[in-house]
């Protein structure tokens, strides 16, 4: 059983998931700078569905990109939980369990890009190729301004027009900006797109298997860092860097 933890922006989440079964989960937008995470509500929602911290085989938490406060809060939590109770600690990047969210909306083919907001008018971005039910990144996660990444999203779909997903923490003015430079792309709506923790649990288990099992595997919580993005200082590739795999 894993305790996942996601506070990498406003938008904060946790989830108690068994194996591949969700127990409990919740979700919430602070109204603050950061995704406030606090030990007691980890404890409600443990006691709420008859689980105690003891019950736990891990904890699985949210790297980032995102908010710094965000990020520290929930890295913070789960830390202390993964010191306290002598269990594996697993970093997973937010993207990556975005984007693992994004693919089961998306058929064959298609570029799914997962969004974090990274505040003064710009995104942090991951673009995937979705294929057999798995999404298979397109070089590595950026952060740019929403026409950068409609632009470069256009560019690597090609004359094409290979389909393209989005979705993420996106204000109505994004979704009018991405419309302008990729008119056949989907967004998806608020609530199919908000973060779920549940997908970061998702991501950890086998490492945490993994851990369990090695007695010789490093288990010190303070290994696992926040990953933080800016964007870089001078010119750069109109697609980004992203390019189809293969």
């Amino acid at each position: 059983m894993i305790l996942a933890v996601d506070s990498s922006s406003r938008s904060g989440s946790l989830a108690i998931v068994q194996g591949h079964a969700v127990i409990a989960e919740a979700a919430w937008t602070a109204r603050g700078p950061g995704g406030s995470l606090h030990l007691d509500l980890a404890s409600r929602l443990m006691a709420d569905h008859g689980r105690e911290f003891r019950d736990l085989d891990g904890i699985a938490v949210a790297t980032g990109p995102g908010s710094f406060t965000g990020i520290r809060a929930g890295l913070s939590l789960a830390q202390g939980l993964a010191e306290a109770l002598a269990i594996p600690l697993v970093g997973v990047p937010t993207l990556e369990a975005l984007s693992a969210q994004l693919a089961p909306h998306a058929r064959a083919d298609t570029l799914t890009c997962a969004v974090v907001a990274a505040g003064r008018g710009q995104v942090h971005a991951r673009v995937a190729m979705v294929g057999d039910g798995i999404g298979i990144a397109c070089g590595t996660a950026a952060t740019a301004s929403v026409e950068e990444v409609a632009t470069a999203l256009a560019i690597i779909a090609g004359a094409a027009r290979r389909p393209v997903l989005i979705g993420g923490e996106l204000l109505a003015q994004d979704a009018r900006a991405i419309f302008e430079v990729i008119p056949w792309a989907t967004i998806l709506p608020p609530a199919a797109a908000q973060r779920r923790a549940a997908w970061v649990a998702d991501l950890a288990l086998a490492e945490v298997d993994r851990l369990r099992a090695d007695p010789w595997a490093s288990r010190f919580p303070e290994d696992v860092q926040p990953l933080y993005l800016v964007s870089p200082a001078g010119p750069r590739p109109a697609d980004l860097g992203w390019h189809l795999p293969g």
